[in-house]
């Protein structure tokens, strides 16, 4: 910024160091023993280095990895699931296996609920149909790289490698690539959580993944105006944010 603060960082960037003092803390409320901690993160965090990081602090991780970059693994029968049953009473379906990831072996649970999935297969069918009929209104004779211009007219809602485009010049043809597609269903209404704890049973990965939700809460009531008024902040040093946080 032009009164010299730190640039802002994304949480990959802060991760290694929140950890650190977070694990310092909880080494002091309990004396030092964090054999049995385990991180639980969002894959907003997913780096080799933090991965790396938690092995050297001596902490478990649970995390999740994007399905899309599994495919073989979404595309395993639904009938070799097990349903299990979480705390709040609602039952999923998963399937618990091993995959490398981030330069190692580790535990995978890909889960899936079929009310998510019809959720998403609604959304999916019109968002492409949006896009079909966008594409169908483009002059295609002035366009010079047709890969572009789908990339352009589809993004963000849908990922240009589902529509392929055939022919040149005016008389390109753009239509959804069939195969493509049935790929990019097969990720619909799955999640896919990974671990070093191979101790725990299938529900409480699941669980203890889920179970980070309770902290997205807090973050929540944070942000409340009505819990916390600290907007706005008419300050612009540390120590002063700090003062007003605090009468806040």
């Amino acid at each position: 910024g032009g009164r010299g603060e730190p640039l802002p960082q994304n949480d990959v960037t802060m991760f290694p160091t929140a950890i650190s003092r977070t694990i310092e803390r909880v080494k002091e409320l309990s004396g030092g023993h964090i054999e049995d901690l385990t991180v639980v993160f969002d894959k907003g965090n997913n780096s080799e280095d933090n991965i790396r990081a938690l092995t050297r602090e001596g902490v478990h991780f649970i995390g999740s990895l994007a399905p899309r970059h599994y495919p073989g693994l979404c595309s395993t029968q639904l009938s070799r699931y097990e349903k299990i049953t979480l705390e709040n009473g609602k039952q999923v379906l998963a399937f618990d296996t091993k995959v490398k990831a981030f330069d190692r072996k580790v535990r995978a649970v890909i889960t899936y609920t079929e009310a998510s999935a019809r959720k998403q297969q609604r959304t999916f069918e019109k968002n492409l149909g949006a896009a079909l009929a966008a594409l169908s209104q483009v002059c295609w004779g002035k366009v010079k790289d047709p890969v572009v211009k789908i990339r352009e007219v589809v993004n963000p809602k849908l990922p240009a490698y589902l529509f392929k485009a055939e022919g040149s010049g005016a008389d390109v043809k753009v239509t959804a690539d069939q195969h493509e597609v049935r790929i990019y269903k097969k990720r619909f209404g799955k999640n896919l959580i990974f671990t070093d704890r191979f101790d725990l049973s299938t529900t409480e990965v699941v669980q203890a993944y889920r179970d980070r939700n309770e902290v997205e809460n807090l973050f929540a009531e944070m942000n409340d105006p009505h819990a916390c008024p600290l907007r706005p902040v008419r300050h612009w040093t540390d120590q002063k944010i700090v003062i007003h946080a605090f009468i806040c």
